[in-house]
């Protein structure tokens, strides 16, 4: 449980203050009750007394991306990919901090390096689509989320951006447009039941 693994990392840190791994801990175990600032913190202190741990990094650049302090994000994250270039996270945390940072032919590219690193990773592929999406090129975007909706039709997060983007599109007739709607409902439904 989430207070077991909270007493462990507290464990860890007092018996073990400089070892990354208590840190490392604490953070994680802290995302997942949404405690945003002690995860933070315990990423940070994890990152600090272990500098080359490539998913501590990683994870420390999600939290400062979601603490919206994007540079410092963009920062770690980029040591989290010299550490670990193969990590497919990392360079899709980066592509979303380069899209709020409004760079998106940056953000494109590190969105395209996850999706090489990881051709079916489900989050790269709505923020790949996302970037075009933010780019105009929707005709794009619209087939990396249909193609991801083959994978799997359950995601809803791709099916609700995929509707965003078609009511976007010019020359959508309003039936064509609905019928997506159905479908959309149609699934939902069937996940629900």
């Amino acid at each position: 449980s989430d207070l077991e693994a909270d007493a462990a990392a507290r464990s860890l840190i007092e018996r073990f203050p400089q070892h990354p791994f208590g840190w490392k801990l604490l953070g994680g175990v802290a995302h997942r009750r949404g405690a945003a600032e002690q995860a933070l913190h315990g990423m940070a202190m994890a990152a600090r007394f272990d500098p080359d741990d490539g998913e501590a990094l990683s994870n420390l650049g999600l939290l400062l991306m979601r603490a919206n302090r994007l540079d410092e994000a963009e920062i770690t994250l980029r040591r989290a990919i010299v550490q670990q270039p193969a990590n497919a996270d990392a360079h899709n945390h980066l592509a979303i901090t380069l899209a709020e940072l409004g760079r998106l032919p940056d953000a494109q590219a590190s969105a395209s390096t996850a999706l090489a690193l990881e051709p079916h990773h489900e989050r790269s592929n709505i923020t790949y689509a996302l970037v075009l999406q933010c780019q105009s090129r929707l005709v794009e975007a619209v087939a990396t989320y249909r193609a991801l909706l083959e994978r799997n039709p359950n995601n809803t997060d791709a099916h609700s951006n995929l509707l965003f983007c078609l009511s976007e599109m010019a020359g959508i007739t309003p039936e064509a447009l609905f019928a997506e709607h159905l479908h959309y409902g149609r699934q939902v439904e069937r996940n629900i039941a």
